[in-house]
């Protein structure tokens, strides 16, 4: 049986595939991460972070999460 967490990231990675904005789903349906991704976002440093990612799941052999347009404002 599929969680709701599954549901969701699921709807975000069809979403992701199609070029749709993930924002409003993660406002919707993931309110707590939306609000940390709002304040980070505001953090210039936090983005340079990101940088130092491998973004590889060594287990999976895959990438982790697509890149994201740092410009978003969420």
């Amino acid at each position: 049986m599929r969680t709701n967490f599954q549901k969701t990231a699921e709807s975000l990675m069809a979403r992701e595939l199609a070029g749709d904005p993930l924002h409003s789903i993660f406002r919707s349906k993931c309110r707590s991460i939306y609000r940390q991704l709002s304040i980070d976002a505001r953090c210039p440093a936090m983005l340079s972070l990101w940088g130092t990612s491998l973004n590889f799941d060594e287990n999976a052999k895959c990438q982790i999460v697509s890149p994201w347009n740092h410009g978003h404002d969420w």
